[in-house]
């Protein structure tokens, strides 16, 4: 049986877990963390490596980066950029501002793992475990040093990188090349990496969302919780302040329009998972609006299938789910609850820079934001018009969009649980290299 590494810091997330758990049964598994509860989870029942990250040269190692690695030519880094600017002090400003434009000319556009090879010439011993395997699999969000990836590249383990999420091809520049497969959602997914990374069709390999396995798996039971209550659910999508704090007026918003249209029915609202400060959803607080779940009273890092069933029924059970473009709209549309898109803002102060709405124009909203739809609202009007449709019982034009955002979410519609589709297709590698 061929020997798999898998190299993982967040190895407490449910569908991490629910994958090894898979794994370990199918594939000469072994595990290799920096993540002490990753390691405290699994060295009982599968061997696992527990290491420090690499510190050494990391200054010049970020100095060649920021020299040669160009960076993606996407709104989403044209607005970080941006935003970053607008942030610091005079001297920070002047040094990003050089950076821009000296980016802008340079002509040739080295990897990460490029400039790993040159600062890093020589193996390293501690590393020596790594020449007892074959393929070495990872998830560049799930990791926090990248120095293990470029030795088992130099140690010619077969890289599998497994990009986690359907939008990070459009957001990271960094560690996507450099391996000899990939993992991904989608036929979309394989498009964006060929296109933002000129990555081998041949190397492109679809997996499907197996974080989304809770919703067809069909394990789930009702809450009465959520069965008993008539209410509209906003879910937050944003954890920058600025960001948050223009949400928040958002929500106020929604929520004054759904006075008018039926006071009878509740606002709901989700918070990001990864908010820093409860304290800037007060207003929300004081407006009556109630928050469900409350971070601080669950873990988005170690999810727990009592999480997943509540957030399910919480989907299901809305009267309509609102959201300004985020991956939860995704999981909404294995639920029979319509969508509304906003695609726009109400009135706030805040300077185009800084500007919320400068998010719409990110690059991998194209698979989310489908203006032919009228879930997609553009203006406070159009709106009004979906909201009062779909509280009134006029429902059914909505549900096209749910079925077309499924088709980008669940890909292979006959799969039962993409978990197996996963381990299905690296044994297919493993295999194929063994012929």
């Amino acid at each position: 049986m061929t020997k798999v590494l898998y190299f993982i810091d967040d190895g407490n997330r449910l569908e991490k877990a629910q994958l090894i758990d898979h794994l370990k049964n199918n594939v000469d598994l072994t595990i290799v963390t920096h993540d002490q509860r990753t390691y405290e989870r699994y060295h009982k029942i599968l061997k696992t490596f527990l290491i420090k990250p690499k510190q050494k040269r990391r200054i010049f190692r970020g100095l060649l980066k920021c020299l040669l690695v160009k960076p993606l030519n996407t709104n989403n880094r044209l607005y970080r950029n941006k935003r970053q600017f607008y942030n610091t002090n005079l001297i920070m400003k002047i040094m990003l501002f050089i950076k821009k434009y000296y980016q802008k000319m340079i002509f040739f556009n080295c990897s990460v793992a490029q400039i790993y090879k040159w600062v890093y010439p020589f193996t390293y011993k501690e590393y020596d475990f790594l020449n007892n395997y074959s393929y070495f699999l990872y998830s560049p969000i799930s990791i926090k040093s990248y120095f293990i990836v470029h030795e088992a590249r130099r140690r010619k383990l077969k890289i599998i990188n497994w990009i986690y999420s359907w939008d990070n091809p459009m957001k990271d520049n960094e560690s996507i090349k450099g391996a000899d497969y990939y993992f991904v959602w989608n036929k979309e997914n394989k498009n964006d990496l060929k296109k933002y990374h000129m990555i081998s069709e041949s190397k492109i390999h679809i997996v499907g969302p197996l974080q989304f396995d809770y919703l067809i798996e069909n394990k789930s039971r009702d809450i009465d919780e959520y069965k008993k209550q008539k209410y509209v659910l906003y879910v937050c999508a944003h954890g920058i302040r600025e960001h948050v704090e223009q949400e928040v007026i958002n929500i106020l918003g929604i929520k004054n329009m759904l006075n008018t249209i039926d006071s009878s029915v509740e606002l709901i609202v989700r918070p990001y998972p990864f908010i820093i400060d409860m304290n800037w959803y007060t207003n929300l607080v004081e407006s009556g609006i109630k928050l469900d779940p409350i971070p601080s009273k669950w873990d988005p890092y170690k999810l727990t299938e009592d999480d997943l069933v509540k957030k399910k029924n919480q989907l299901s059970h809305a009267l309509c789910v609102i959201n300004f473009s985020s991956t939860i709209v995704l999981e909404a549309s294995f639920t029979k609850t319509p969508i509304i898109q906003i695609k726009f803002s109400f009135d706030n102060n805040w300077p185009d820079t800084l500007h919320i709405n400068q998010t719409l124009k990110n690059p991998h909203l194209k698979h989310l934001l489908l203006d032919d739809y009228p879930n997609i609202c553009n203006s406070k009007e159009s709106m009004r018009i979906a909201l009062s449709d779909i509280l009134q019982g006029h429902s059914k034009k909505y549900m096209d969009y749910s079925n077309k955002l499924q088709e980008f979410a669940h890909p292979i519609s006959e799969c039962k649980g993409y978990k197996q589709i996963f381990e299905q297709t690296l044994q297919k590698i493993c295999s194929e290299k063994m012929e």
